[in-house]
């Protein structure tokens, strides 16, 4: 099983001499000033400055993933992995700088921000610790989720303000999505055919409470080609109107059908006119309740399953802040 940890360097060691010796294979630990401190020397063993040097020898393994803070630079989180267990692969050689003698097997895979957007709060509290050596296996599927992003998404700086928000918009567009796609299942269980003139009526009365909503659709509709009427008042005597139609399409639309559903509902404008003559249509509207419709008409506006999803949301919240008299 694959591991985490983290490792912690000495920050007072110029951070390009640990990326040098990283790029030749090998992450630099201190406590390593003496030849008595190599790990595989008896002398080394129980002595207490050692105890961290001795649980990296010991526990990490080939493949475990290992963070280390402030490389490749002071605010960045350089992401490596063991490339033997360095309980084998280890080596001692006291470097340039009179200490850090152990070397432990690894190469680069990836670095980040500690305040870019895509790192986790659980991996951004545990880089708070102070050991020089600890566990990180718990946040592992945050750690490999950062390695599947490309390189130049992690090293972005995002405020904290920006994070906040950032956040709380994305738990509010998920929930959205997840409110969409149940609302629109839940509704097409029970509805089908000219029932649903039914329901969208109730929903349109909740969403637009101060305009006139009725079901118009029946014997009279092959003359208007509207199912669903919305009056808006207007100036002095003028009256608006929203001409709907809806179309239970559950399957792909061909061409001839999106006609058809043209055609009938442009009858709307000189119907209604004729009919109510302070009635004037100002928008001609289509619903397809399970079918996404690319094609556009200057004159008549589509609503397909992708709109009719956010709409039957909105008539949701609608209904449920409803105040009953």
């Amino acid at each position: 099983m694959k591991n985490y940890w983290g490792f912690r360097t000495d920050v007072s060691c110029p951070v390009d001499y640990y990326e040098a010796e990283l790029a030749k294979g090998f992450l630099r630990q201190g406590w390593g000033h003496a030849e008595w401190q190599d790990l595989r020397k008896e002398d080394s063993r129980g002595a207490k400055e050692l105890k961290a040097n001795r649980r990296m020898y010991e526990n990490v393994k080939e493949g475990d993933i290992v963070l280390v803070p402030h490389l490749p630079a002071w605010h960045l989180v350089r992401i490596a992995t063991a490339t033997a267990d360095w309980d084998t692969g280890y080596g001692f050689r006291i470097g340039e700088h009179g200490d850090y003698g152990h070397m432990f097997p690894a190469e680069p895979l990836a670095y980040f921000s500690r305040n870019n957007e895509h790192v986790h709060g659980d991996i951004a509290r545990t880089l708070r610790c102070r050991s020089r050596f600890w566990s990180m296996t718990q946040y592992g599927v945050h750690i490999d989720a950062l390695l599947a992003r490309p390189q130049e998404e992690l090293t972005t700086e995002t405020q904290k303000e920006q994070l906040f928000r950032n956040a709380a918009l994305g738990v509010m567009t998920s929930l959205k999505e997840q409110i969409e796609e149940e609302v629109h299942t839940k509704i097409s269980e029970k509805f089908e055919g000219t029932s649903w003139e039914f329901g969208l009526v109730e929903g349109l009365r909740a969403l637009f409470p101060s305009y006139h909503v009725e079901r118009t659709g029946g014997v009279q509709e092959k003359a208007h080609g509207t199912d669903i009427l919305i009056t808006i008042p207007g100036l002095a005597e003028q009256q608006y109107g929203i001409a709907i139609q809806v179309k239970d399409k559950q399957w792909e639309l061909s061409d001839p059908q999106i006609d058809e559903a043209i055609e009938q509902i442009r009858k709307a404008d000189n119907y209604w006119r004729k009919a109510r003559g302070d009635l004037r249509i100002i928008e001609k509207i289509v619903v397809f309740t399970g079918v996404d419709v690319t094609r556009r008409e200057q004159d008549v506006v589509f609503l397909d399953k992708k709109g009719l999803k956010s709409m039957l949301r909105e008539m949701a919240f609608a209904l449920a802040t409803k105040t009953e008299p």
